[in-house]
């Protein structure tokens, strides 16, 4: 798997399209998703000038700006739209090459999942710990994208499996195998006066500050409809994918969040005590699987994990 401190160059060392590196890629992949170099950078561990940089030498290589810049977030432009797809192509297959090299090392087998980190966390903690316990030769590694690019990187043959939203699998080509059904909550302070109402609706979200996860994410484009679905036009406060920073903003801005109803129980990740969960009315349900090609042959390990799960869902009665 990949490491972030590695950067090895695509071809040669020269200036150019071919002296770009793959640590570079996953910036820049990295900044896709989230849309902001800042909180980019504070899920890379890495400071906002690196981003910046890498970002910019890209830029200078393929002779394109890859981004437009406003104040709130980088907007890919067409350019950017099509350098992405090529981009994280690159990266999927470099990944896959060095797992290999790793798995031939070590006698173990990685397991790739393609899934969105909105969604992804949650299911991670319920499936893979218990698979692992029966089998503790078997390595995850769960590349972050969306739910639609999850099932693509299926039908497309790149990910045997995929962690997502059964609303992101339209293609007769995949099969979905249902695991949770969960509603959407917000999340506020407790001083905050949506804390005492029974319910969140549209209108009386209407003035506050939304934080969404990242524009591209579909469980935003869903909560866009639930706000246009009452005549209310939502303009977001910030993007961002990581609970982390959604939770500091609510505190520091007095701002509304958004999370899955199991978060706090299933999730490994409890609300903090000083913010209270608010459910939506009307409700805002979402049924998030695992996904695989029809009729695919899945290797040995990804076999086993699907039928796992499959039994999994059927003893809870999902």
């Amino acid at each position: 798997m990949v490491r972030l401190e590695k950067s090895y160059r695509l071809c040669g060392a020269g200036t150019g399209a071919f002296g770009m590196t793959i640590i570079q890629l996953k910036y820049f992949l990295t900044v896709c998703e989230l849309g902001r170099i800042r909180i980019a950078a504070e899920r890379l561990h890495i400071s906002e000038p690196t981003i910046s940089v890498a970002i910019r030498r890209l830029e200078d290589d393929i002779g394109q700006p890859l981004f437009t810049r406003n104040r709130r977030q980088l907007d890919l432009t067409e350019a950017g739209k099509r350098f992405c797809a090529r981009a994280q192509e690159v990266v999927d297959c470099f990944e896959r090459l060095e797992a290999d090299v790793e798995n031939s090392r070590t006698g173990s087998h990685v397991l790739r999942i393609a899934a969105p980190s909105t969604l992804g966390e949650y299911l991670y903690v319920r499936f893979i710990p218990v698979f692992s316990e029966k089998h503790p030769s078997v390595l995850f590694e769960t590349p972050p994208m969306t739910s639609v690019d999850a099932a693509q990187q299926v039908l497309d043959e790149r990910m045997e499996l995929a962690f997502c939203d059964q609303l992101a699998v339209t293609s007769p080509l995949l099969e979905f195998l249902p695991l949770v059904r969960t509603s959407m909550y917000c999340y506020v302070r407790r001083d905050h006066p949506l804390a005492v109402q029974p319910a969140a609706t549209p209108e009386l979200l209407r003035n506050e500050k939304i934080i969404l996860w990242s524009e591209r994410a579909l469980i935003s484009r869903e909560l866009l409809r639930w706000f246009a679905s009452s005549d209310v036009e939502m303009k977001p406060f910030m993007y961002s994918n990581r609970r982390s920073v959604s939770v500091d903003m609510v505190r520091r801005h007095n701002a509304v969040a958004f999370c899955l109803e199991f978060a706090g129980a299933q999730g490994g990740v409890p609300m903090p005590e000083d913010l209270t969960l608010v459910p939506l009315q009307p409700k805002l349900v979402f049924q998030l699987g695992l996904v695989r090609k029809k009729n695919a042959v899945l290797s040995r390990d990804a076999q086993r994990f699907f039928d796992f799960c499959r039994r999994e869902a059927v003893n809870a009665d999902c």
